[in-house]
């Protein structure tokens, strides 16, 4: 996804994103608090807001290599 100056990249709340990953909005918290889910604040202390793009990172599947895999 690419954004341009024209273009705000939207924000997905906790409640959206635990809907979309299909978690519970506790789980999206942690993964907030532990990094694993990039967020940002709208203001000093008001929630958090996730990217599309950090979301959809999520969503991506993960390519693992083991001897199994071989």
């Amino acid at each position: 996804m690419t954004i341009t100056q024209d273009e705000p990249q939207r924000l997905f709340t906790v409640a959206e994103v635990a809907e979309k990953l299909r978690v519970s909005p506790w789980t999206v918290y942690r993964r907030a608090a532990d990094g694993s889910l990039p967020s940002l604040r709208v203001g000093q202390a008001g929630p958090l807001r996730f990217t599309a793009d950090a979301v959809e990172t999520l969503l991506r599947p993960t390519r693992t290599t083991t001897e199994e895999t071989r």
